[in-house]
């Protein structure tokens, strides 16, 4: 299982690869629309079921995923669907030599749960070779209250360009 895991997220990370190799040696610089058009693109269905939000930031971009895309299980542990959603992030990333990635958990979440899922999408990330760009845990994200007036809970990944 962990082969066909590993040659999973190596088939999907290799457009992300190939596209940031083309992006550092063609002179294209980075920006943060550049990157949030990058992340539209990749979440859009994910957007329109309103299982993902972007924020466009002077430096980059934050992605919130709400709870059910990670743990629909309420668990800990990424599912598929998980890490389907975070496969998208990664692809949607520029060369990850010029960005800071930082994975922090909203508040409503459950507080015995949230420094395991913050580690479990951090691992993810690690395991798809962007470690040098992780950032330690970053602040809770205050969020707005959903539509049914509670506050949303999952985590959000922050991601900026540090040069250009």
């Amino acid at each position: 299982m962990v082969r066909f895991q590993a040659g999973r997220l190596a088939l999907s990370l290799s457009p992300m690869l190939l596209i940031a190799g083309c992006a550092s040696f063609s002179g294209i610089g980075c920006t943060a629309q550049v990157l949030e058009d990058r992340m539209q693109t990749q979440l859009k269905s994910d957007i329109a079921a309103g299982q993902v939000t972007l924020e466009q930031l002077p430096d980059g971009t934050r992605v919130t995923i709400v709870e059910q895309s990670l743990y629909p299980d309420g668990r800990t542990e990424l599912d598929d669907k998980g890490r389907n959603v975070l496969t998208k992030v990664i692809q949607a990333l520029l060369n990850p030599a010029l960005l800071q990635i930082a994975v922090a958990d909203l508040p409503a979440t459950q507080a015995d749960l949230q420094g395991p899922r913050v580690q479990s999408v951090t691992q993810y990330f690690k395991d798809a070779g962007l470690e040098p760009a992780l950032q330690p845990p970053a602040p809770q994200q205050e969020t707005a209250p959903d539509s049914a007036g509670t506050a949303a809970q999952g985590l959000t990944i922050t991601v900026k360009i540090i040069s250009s």
